[in-house]
């Protein structure tokens, strides 16, 4: 009887490789970081700085107004203006550290962070999260699973009076109870989560972009809810970087006041 369902599911294993439905095919192996403690979030502040202002001191100052030495026009680069950094959404626990601890990177480079656009090279920065419907190895595998099949088998196989093979049976639980003692292994260090998040940042003027960066990182289910907007929030269209210049003023309004 054993023979015959083992037959059987060789047959049925055999019909399905001969279908015509492409197979996916594998990508090359390739890390990603994982963002997991506070500390991470300065290494992703101290990158996109770097990048920052290595952009900046490359890509001249498009308005190029008042600049001249001895009559003769003195080339101005972007990393020679202040730095405002737009703020993102005060709600969220990771804008609000990335947020300061970019400003403590700009700082410590000697760089002037101002409070308002106005003549300032405009940073914008945004956080997407992601979350992934497919099934985590977590929810397929349970700790066991193999043995527990393997051990049915035998079972099985005693029942049908076919336990003349049992020092067999006995090495195949033995090797199923090592494949789950790997498997167990690999669940807890080498899972990948369902949850990314992308973090991006952004200098820009009416011509176009100037500088543009983003990272991609898994974070933990648990820990999505940092990166993750307050409810009717939504995302900013990026401030662009303007002409140098004072701030307009706020216009007041005259308000004429009759005596009865």
């Amino acid at each position: 009887m054993l023979k015959r369902s083992v037959s059987a599911l060789a047959i049925m294993a055999a019909l399905a490789a001969c279908t015509n439905q492409p197979l996916v095919q594998p990508r090359e192996i390739v890390m990603q970081e994982r963002l997991q403690t506070a500390y991470h979030w300065q290494v992703i502040a101290e990158r996109t700085t770097d990048k920052l202002l290595a952009k900046l001191a490359t890509v001249e100052d498009f308005d190029q107004s008042g600049h001249s030495v001895a009559g003769a026009s003195a080339r101005k680069m972007m990393a020679e203006r202040p730095i405002y950094l737009r703020p993102l959404d005060p709600s969220m626990p990771f804008a609000r550290a990335f947020h300061d601890l970019m400003v403590r990177e700009l700082m410590l480079r000697d760089k002037r962070v101002v409070s308002s656009p106005y003549g300032a090279t405009v940073v914008n920065y945004n956080v997407q999260a992601l979350e992934h419907n497919q099934i985590s190895p977590r929810d397929k595998y349970h700790p066991g699973d193999i043995t527990a099949v393997t051990g049915i088998a035998a079972g099985a196989a005693y029942i049908n009076q076919q336990w003349s093979t049992h020092h067999a049976y006995l090495g195949y639980i033995g090797l199923a109870a090592i494949a789950d003692l790997y498997l167990i292994g690999r669940y807890w260090l080498t899972d990948a989560p369902n949850t990314e998040v992308i973090i991006s940042a952004e200098v820009a003027n009416e011509q176009g972009p100037i500088f543009r960066s983003a990272d991609i990182f898994y974070v933990n289910e648990t820990n999505i809810g940092q990166y993750a907007h307050t409810f009717g929030v939504r995302p900013m269209t990026p401030m662009l970087t303007g002409a140098k210049g004072p701030a307009p003023e706020t216009p007041v309004r005259a308000v004429r006041l009759s005596a009865r």
